[in-house]
């Protein structure tokens, strides 16, 4: 097999999922020969998961590359995944695997599988005026909030992976000054990732319900996914959900659209901003209501510029690992990781 037709290992590893996938790439359209996906907390330790997949692959292959992208900060070719007791090392997995392995953030991940998704991938928050090449934002809610930016500086676009959810949470109303305050008594350190991931979205209904002096929904709580449970009561806009739960995530929203702004800033996200994560999807009626966006452009005299920056959804949930599995090609072409490089989406 020759590099130009190579099976490459690619997967997206986070705090509840993970999907791992082989394929044949061979300079066009990557052939998918097995994908699965897994609850990442029904195994002790990614060995045990990566060896499930191997001997579920419908026939032994030799991988020549693999990218994982994992929801964590990498360091010196290791990773200690967030949220999971997990440590995965470079190293290591290249001797299992008998091949080059790369690892990176989940989120530098999603960054490099942008430019691999189709239209239909994408929902338009705001149209804007798209500049070439321009500075990108990455930014997802999900187990956690994962936040990257891409850079283009002639030869591409680059990734530059961060840990800014958890930047001190900054707020922007009196409401969001009392939940602060709420936030503080709880925890030693005030953070965004608090509030913009799935249990962020419970804290913030336990704090609507105190600050309204209603009793919580006890069945919210006990659900196996209470962050999903109190977005399918906080109804459509302009129907009767239950007020709590929509309370909630209009708050969740409005501190989600206005940290993605100050990024947009941040940056000068001419290029667009993306936001990905698992929570995005579930809420596209309510982001497309303005609150979000609302949140977004609230930037004074820097407004008119967010008004002009390219706001999109991804709705589909394979981005990181087709970032992976760019990732993994280029390691077989010995080539610099880039993610503008074309590719059919598999």
């Amino acid at each position: 097999m020759t590099p130009c037709e190579s099976v490459c290992l690619a997967g997206d590893i986070g705090g509840t999922k993970t999907r791992l996938l082989l394929a044949r790439c061979h300079g066009q359209a990557p052939e998918v020969l097995f994908e699965q996906r897994y609850g990442s907390g029904e195994f002790r330790d990614f060995d045990l998961l990566l060896e499930d997949f191997l001997r579920a692959a419908p026939q032994p292959t030799q991988v020549q590359a693999a990218c994982l992208g994992v929801a964590g900060p990498v360091l010196d070719g290791a990773v200690s995944v967030t949220n999971l007791p997990w440590r995965l090392e470079a190293e290591s997995l290249s001797q299992r695997l008998r091949a080059p392995v790369r690892l990176i953030n989940d989120f530098d991940a999603t960054a490099r599988g942008i430019d691999h998704l189709r239209a239909q991938d994408l929902v338009c928050l705001q149209q804007g005026t798209l500049v070439a090449n321009g500075p990108r934002l990455v930014i997802g809610a999900g187990t956690g909030l994962g936040i990257s930016f891409s850079l283009n500086m002639g030869k591409g676009y680059q990734v530059i992976p961060t840990e800014a959810g958890r930047n001190a949470f900054a707020p922007t109303t009196p409401e969001q000054v009392e939940l602060w305050q709420h936030l503080y008594a709880h925890h030693a350190r005030a953070t965004f990732e608090l509030l913009l991931s799935g249990k962020g979205l419970m804290r913030i209904y336990d704090f609507i319900c105190l600050q309204r002096g209603v009793a919580e929904d006890v069945s919210i709580g006990a659900a196996v996914d209470p962050a999903a449970e109190i977005v399918q009561r906080s109804g459509e806009p302009g129907t009767h959900g239950h007020e709590a739960c929509a309370a909630a995530v209009d708050l969740f929203l409005q501190i989600y659209g206005a940290r993605a702004g100050d990024l947009a800033l941040t940056i000068l996200a001419r290029g667009g901003v993306f936001i990905a994560g698992g929570i995005a999807p579930k809420l596209l009626a309510r982001l497309q209501s303005g609150v979000f966006m609302e949140a977004f452009l609230s930037k004074g005299i820097h407004s008119k510029f967010v008004r002009n920056v390219p706001v999109h959804v991804v709705t589909n949930e394979r981005v990181a690992v087709l970032g992976s599995l760019a990732t993994a090609e280029a390691l077989v072409r010995h080539e610099p990781a880039q993610i503008t490089a074309s590719a059919a989406p598999v």
